[in-house]
């Protein structure tokens, strides 16, 4: 395995940061960990924060539009919805602020940044249901006579995987529904977090930062009381999510119909292989992906080196991924 050059020492610093890297055998630990590596700079305030009070789970939705318009924002601006990254078991909303902010601020457009429910505590479908009241909620408050603003769905790491999931669960309730009902119109996927079988190769190397340990930890917090999670849960919530496998969007076997993507991942990252097959799937199903790999750069790159030249390039796509999205017109 061969770690870029300019990605070495910034890496080395987070690990160092972080006590050694990440450990998920203590979570409560590793939590307070990332939390003093995130919260040790000032960040900037959202411009709103809404608590989803109809949620059968615990959701806010922080809400960031650009300094340049703030509350004369429209209600047409179109809208990202973001989810943060941390293998479903650290992380919050807030860690993304000063990336939020960027993402208004660069494109014009509102971001809507979820603080999900996180497992053990909060297993599948918490998460999930939460992204999907998220969803309905913005529908509702930003559908209007003129019609919906075009909302892009995107996130990284485990962030990027519930997206994935979000976009499967809006089709299959699409299908489900003679009306016919607002799609994301982008998945805006960055190294996902897609597949809870952790399918490694015999002899593969361990990967740097998010760890093979790791993965089969976090997934394993996630999915250890989902059956109860399930059975809690009123029957018309708890039927579509046993239905399919949306926590692990790989193992769901139709991809058709679903919004476009943009993917992008390092080819040392442990989720390469899981994200490269993902992305031939959804092109064999019809489905337009925009993926792209980045050489000798590890999880989560662009968060601890931004000024890498991997990183550049990587925002330089995604940003003009997003932004042709969002502004422009569907064929008639």
């Amino acid at each position: 395995m061969v770690l870029s050059i300019e990605l070495r020492e910034p890496l080395s610093q987070l690990l160092d940061a972080l006590g050694g890297g990440i450990d998920l055998t203590d979570v409560s630990l590793m939590r307070k960990r990332l939390n003093q590596v995130c919260e040790a700079v000032p960040v900037p305030c959202p411009f709103a924060s809404h608590v989803l009070s109809d949620s059968p789970t615990a959701a806010v939705l922080h809400e960031y539009r650009a300094v340049s318009t703030g509350a004369e924002n429209g209600s047409m601006q179109p809208i990202l919805l973001w989810f943060h990254g941390g293998g479903y078991v650290m992380g919050k909303a807030l860690h993304d602020d000063v990336l939020c902010q960027r993402f208004a601020d660069e494109l014009g457009i509102r971001v809507f940044s979820l603080d999900y429910p996180l497992a053990p505590e909060y297993p599948y479908p918490h998460a999930l249901i939460a992204a999907e009241f998220a969803w309905d909620w913005l529908l509702r408050e930003c559908v209007t006579a003129k019609g919906a603003p075009r909302i892009a769905v995107g996130g990284a790491s485990a962030g990027g995987g519930l997206a994935a999931s979000l976009a499967l669960r809006l089709r299959d309730r699409a299908r489900g529904s003679d009306a016919q009902t607002v799609q994301p119109c982008l998945q805006w996927l960055m190294y996902p977090m897609l597949d809870a079988r952790t399918r490694v190769a015999a002899g593969q190397p361990d990967t740097l930062l998010w760890t093979i340990d790791c993965n089969r930890q976090a997934w394993h917090y996630l999915l250890q009381g989902s059956d109860a999670s399930l059975k809690s849960l009123p029957e018309h919530m708890a039927a579509p999510m046993a239905a399919q496998p949306y926590f692990s969007p790989s193992e769901v076997i139709d991809l058709s119909g679903l919004p476009a993507a943009f993917m992008a991942i390092g080819s040392i990252d442990l989720f390469h292989a899981e994200n490269s097959s993902y992305a031939e799937r959804l092109r064999q199903a019809g489905v337009d992906c925009d993926y792209h790999e980045f050489a000798d750069a590890p999880h989560a790159f662009d968060a601890f080196a931004p000024q890498a030249s991997a990183s550049v390039t990587f925002e330089f796509l995604r940003m003009a991924c997003l932004r042709k999205a969002l502004f422009t017109e569907d064929k008639k």
